[in-house]
């Protein structure tokens, strides 16, 4: 590290989850998310002014469901998850200094069993 903040490491990231069990209608449950990362160095090297460069901060969302099916083979759950809702884009980095980019909106449907 030459610089005063490590690569790759946000200043602040925050994670928040939540899920409900809503009463009236047994076997589903909503789930969502919020994830903030704050800046972060993209390079360990300094720029001529001392500073580093600094990638901005970006928030995600993801939301979704499941529901544990009333019929059919026991233990059967069906989950559709839609993950980051806002389609936000921004770089990511790793301590390598490589760039790559934040996973743009993606919706899953999977479907599990218990055995």
């Amino acid at each position: 590290m030459i610089g005063s903040k490590p690569v790759g490491v946000p200043v602040l990231r925050l994670i928040t989850n939540t899920i409900y069990t809503p009463t009236w209608i047994p076997g589903l449950s909503l789930d969502g998310g919020i994830e903030y990362t704050g800046i972060r160095a993209a390079r360990g090297r300094l720029l001529p002014d001392g500073s580093q460069i600094d990638l901005p901060g970006f928030v995600t969302v993801d939301l979704g469901l499941r529901y544990r099916l009333p019929f059919g083979y026991p233990g059967l759950t069906l989950r559709a998850q839609a993950r980051n809702v806002g389609n936000a884009f921004a770089w990511t980095v790793n301590s390598a200094e490589a760039l790559d980019y934040q996973a743009p909106r993606a919706f899953r449907l999977v479907l599990t069993s218990e055995f």
